[in-house]
């Protein structure tokens, strides 16, 4: 079983959460990402931090009418746009 978490609405607890539920997929919007990673500047920076402290393998990054960036652990980020 793989477990999908989307953090909306986002709350404190969280990020404890996430480090314990062993999450397979987080699926997050940008006001999200900067409330569970508030101190990095860029995207890049924030994905990374995701999934070397949380353990995460998969994040998917809603951007609204920009699309998404699908982040991978060990990969580059792809950008998917919206369609």
């Amino acid at each position: 079983a793989r477990t999908i978490l989307n953090p909306a609405p986002m709350r404190e607890e969280f990020a404890t959460k996430i480090k314990s539920a062993r999450v397979d997929l987080l699926v997050l919007n940008e006001v999200e990402l900067g409330q569970l990673v508030p101190s990095f500047d860029g995207q890049a920076e924030q994905l990374a931090h995701l999934h070397q402290v949380f353990g995460l393998d998969q994040v998917v990054l809603t951007l609204g009418d920009k699309g998404c960036i699908l982040s991978r652990r060990g990969s580059d980020p792809i950008h998917v746009a919206a369609f």
